[in-house]
C-alpha cells in the first residue's frame, strides 16, 4: 500500500512542479527569451550553408572556416559575460546589452539582404556579432529561469531545454527552409531579425515588468531593509 501511495503521489507532485514553472512569469519569460535568441541563432545555422555556399559561392572549405568563426563568437561571448559577471556586472545589463546588440545586428543583416548588398565583406562580420551576441544572451536567460523556483531548478531546466529545441531550434530552422528563394539571403535574415526581435520583446514586456514588480513588493513590504 505504501509503495502503491507514494507511485501516485510522485506524478501529482511532477505535474504540479511543472505547472508551477509554467505559471512563473519570469521562469518562463527568461526560457522564452533564451528559446528565440536561440532562434535567431539557428536560422543561421540553418540557413548560412545555402546562403554563403550557393548565393555567394564560397568553397566548402572556406565555409568550414567561418561557420568555425561563428562558433568561437559565441565562446568568446559567453568567455567575456564570465569575465564581466565575475567584476560585478549585473546579469541584467549583460543581457540588455546581448539583446540590444543582436537586434541591431540582426536588423543590419535585412538592410544588407534587401539591398542587394550581400557580399563577404558585408555578411560574414553581422553573422559574426550576432553569434556573439548569444553568447551573452544565453547564459544570463538561463540563469534567470532557474533562479526564482531553486527547489524545481530541475523542472525548469527541462522547460528551458524543451523550449529551446522546439522554438529556437525546429521552429526557426523550418521557417528558414520554408522561405529560402535559392538566390538571397533575405529568408535566413528576416526569421534571425523577427526572433531577435521577439527575444527582446519578450524581455521588455514580460520579464522586466514582472521582475519591478517583484521588486517594489520587496520594497514595499520590508522598507527599512533597503536604507543605506
Amino acid at each position: 500500500m505504501l509503495i502503491r501511495r507514494r507511485g501516485a503521489i510522485a506524478p501529482r507532485r511532477l505535474i504540479s512542479n511543472y505547472l508551477r514553472v509554467l505559471s512563473n512569469r519570469i521562469c518562463i519569460g527568461y526560457a522564452l527569451v533564451n528559446a528565440l535568441s536561440f532562434g535567431c541563432m539557428f536560422a543561421y545555422v540553418a540557413g548560412s550553408p545555402l546562403v554563403l555556399v550557393q548565393v555567394l559561392g564560397i568553397s566548402t572549405t572556406l565555409y568550414g572556416w567561418f561557420f568555425a568563426s561563428t562558433a568561437f563568437a559565441i565562446m568568446a561571448g559567453s568567455f567575456l559575460n564570465g569575465r564581466l559577471s565575475v567584476r560585478g556586472v549585473p546579469p541584467s545589463r549583460l543581457l540588455k546589452v546581448g539583446l540590444t546588440l543582436a537586434v541591431v545586428s540582426a536588423i543590419a543583416l535585412v538592410l544588407v539582404s534587401i539591398s542587394n548588398s550581400v557580399r563577404v565583406i558585408t555578411l560574414p562580420p553581422l553573422l559574426v556579432l550576432n553569434t556573439f551576441c548569444f553568447g551573452l544572451i544565453a547564459p544570463n536567460a538561463k540563469h534567470g529561469a532557474l533562479q526564482p523556483l531553486p527547489e524545481v531548478a530541475g523542472v525548469a531546466a527541462a522547460v528551458l531545454g524543451f523550449t529551446q529545441m522546439a522554438i529556437g531550434g525546429t521552429l526557426a530552422s523550418a521557417l528558414v527552409a520554408f522561405f529560402y528563394d535559392g538566390r538571397t539571403a533575405t529568408a535566413m535574415t528576416s526569421i534571425m531579425s523577427l526572433f531577435a526581435l521577439a527575444s527582446f520583446a519578450v524581455y521588455a514586456t514580460i520579464v522586466r515588468p514582472a521582475e519591478q514588480r517583484i521588486a517594489l513588493a520587496s520594497f514595499n513590504r520590508y522598507p527599512d531593509s533597503h536604507k543605506t
